[in-house]
């Protein structure tokens, strides 16, 4: 596994660390070697690959500043296979001849894996010679009990009280200010709710903070802006029977990941319900954002009081 000394130069990444201490449960090493502003570490990657005579190849795709790099590798790199893992197709984020840079990039590619049809739709697009393949987000299933539930609201103070779990990194288009916004439409409904929003801020956090105030939603939402390790994750998605994570909806309805983020905590019964009424929340909300705001705390309501 070759994995990056850096991702971003310092100016460039909004977050706190680029990088965690974790032991992998594997008797392979990460091998820290790339850095995508040193061309010198992409040599190094291809020595090592081809030092290596792998059959298949595998390279996970998520932003164009990483495609010339991964043009350069896939192009030098001598295997049989070369799979591209696309999670986003489209940046979010606006990049210079991101389209002309992710096209370059996956004509090395004899396999590229999509995790969604709208993502499928766009590389289709392209014309490309590799083989797509669309497999849905994989699901991680993490083992609980019902004690260490309980013990996770104590420790939080919640008791009974009704917990919504937004979790992820905060971006623009994230929907936080959509959260926001329904919340404010229950709070008479349900005044003992409470947010918990979990997860690094890419972003100033400020627009929330005074979308609250503006709303006196102090007492509904509780913050934790830091990176939260997989070993904490449990914590939050077993303290909130509801997670709300909008991710995508807006800036052109991309997505980012998965709704879950990497985690599902043995709520399989719940999801198809849930995904189908964010699909729908989707379509109203380009229609009438207002009218879909006040839908969505309307399925909000309806899932806790299903025990959802």
């Amino acid at each position: 596994m070759i994995n990056f000394k850096k991702l971003y130069p310092n100016f460039l990444f909004p977050g706190k660390s680029q990088t965690i201490d974790k032991k992998l449960n594997s008797n392979h090493k990460s091998r820290r070697i790339l850095n995508p502003l040193n061309i010198f570490s992409w040599i190094s990657a291809v020595q090592f690959i081809n030092k290596f005579n792998a059959d298949i190849v595998i390279i996970s795709y998520w932003h164009p500043f990483f495609a010339f790099m991964y043009s350069f590798i896939a192009k030098k790199i001598k295997c049989k296979k070369k799979y591209f893992i696309m999670h986003n197709a489209e940046s979010h984020d606006h990049f210079p001849l991101e389209k002309v840079l992710v096209k370059n990039m996956l004509k090395e590619a004899t396999h590229i894996v999509t995790m969604n049809d709208k993502e499928k739709n766009k590389l289709e697009s392209f014309n490309l010679k590799g083989k797509i393949l669309n497999s849905f987000h994989p699901i991680y299933l993490k083992k609980f009990n019902d004690h260490d539930r309980i013990n996770y609201k104590n420790d939080f103070g919640f008791n009974e009280h009704p917990v919504i779990l937004f979790f992820g990194l905060i971006r623009p288009y994230k929907g936080l200010d959509v959260l926001i916004n329904t919340v404010n439409l229950l709070k008479n409904s349900i005044p003992e709710l409470k947010v918990l929003v979990v997860g690094e801020s890419y972003m100033s956090m400020k627009q929330y903070h005074l979308q609250i105030e503006k709303y006196n939603l102090q007492d509904y939402f509780i913050f934790n802006n830091t990176f939260v390790s997989e070993d904490k994750l449990k914590k939050y998605f077993l303290d909130s029977p509801l997670f709300e994570q909008l991710t995508g909806m807006f800036d052109g309805l991309g997505t980012s990941g998965s709704f879950l983020d990497d985690l599902f905590v043995k709520i399989q019964p719940t999801l198809d319900k849930v995904f189908t009424s964010l699909s729908t929340f989707i379509t109203s909300f380009m229609a009438d954002p207002g009218q879909a705001m006040s839908d969505l705390g309307g399925q909000i309501m309806g899932w806790l009081e299903d025990g959802i």
